[in-house]
């Protein structure tokens, strides 16, 4: 498993109602190559990834 995150190039009305953009922090099995977890916010903090994790 490998942990991603990259700024996605859409502008989205954020909750504070600030257009903005946003991160995808993805995890991704390199054996299938699938995703199983991801998670879509205005900036990645290191928590964000570590709870894709599983039993974190």
């Amino acid at each position: 498993m490998q942990t991603y995150s990259t700024p996605l190039d859409i502008a989205v009305e954020l909750g504070d109602g600030v257009i903005g953009r946003v991160e995808l922090t993805a995890m991704v099995d390199n054996a299938t190559r699938s995703i199983p977890a991801a998670v879509i916010r205005p900036t990645t903090k290191a928590v964000d990834a570590a709870l894709l994790w599983p039993g974190a």
